[in-house]
């Protein structure tokens, strides 16, 4: 059994509304006030400082960033974790990753819930705010940077808008309305998500 997973896809509605905590639905921390964060992700470090469900995750957090080698640090313990119940994580280029549960057999719950737990336990949402700061710094509306580039990139007609991207993934009305092949369209929609401002080349 093979299950893909995309952590920019996967969050892309909380952006969209303005909510934050894309770790996998973590529980509450200790209630604390917590730092006082500053800058465009504050709040969202805020958030996540509070739902943080390890004091590691809590001290990854406090200083308002997460560095190459706290991202590093997640996801090799997300995938020591899985790597124990017998599954292969393999990383994506945008953030995302498959994971191959080796028999096919395994039930798809069973590997959900575990999935689920080594991400609550080991990321929280400390790569999803590596990821996001990465892609979009300033914390700009998703729609908005989205839209554009795809414009920039030629693949949706120039009057597409942050308006016409918000219904459509609010209407999940199925393709963008690209003016090239589909292929071509989702392959450039998928790298204007990992990259949407061209900050990485």
């Amino acid at each position: 059994m093979r299950v893909r997973a995309s952590a920019v896809a996967a969050c892309l509605a909380a952006l969209l509304l303005g909510t934050t905590g894309c770790g996998g639905d973590p529980a509450p921390g200790d209630g604390s006030a917590g730092p006082a964060f500053e800058g465009p992700w504050a709040e969202d470090f805020a958030a996540a400082h509070r739902s943080a469900t390890t004091g590691e995750q809590r001290q990854m957090l406090a200083d308002g960033v997460v560095s190459d080698a706290e991202y590093a640090q997640v996801r090799e313990a997300f995938a020591q974790c899985l790597a124990e119940a017998g599954y292969a994580v393999t990383w994506t280029a945008n953030g995302g990753f498959t994971l191959d549960a080796g028999s096919p057999d395994v039930p798809e719950e069973l590997v959900q819930e575990r999935v689920e737990s080594c991400d609550v336990e080991h990321r929280g949402s400390v790569d999803y705010l590596y990821e996001q700061v990465a892609r979009n710094p300033e914390n700009l509306d998703e729609a908005e940077i989205m839209a554009a580039c795809l414009v920039r990139r030629d693949v949706v007609a120039p009057s597409f808008s942050a308006d016409d991207y918000r219904r459509w993934y609010d209407t999940q009305g199925g393709l963008l309305p690209f003016t090239v092949d589909e292929r071509t369209g989702e392959r450039v929609f998928d790298e204007c998500n990992a990259d949407p401002l061209g900050l990485h080349g």
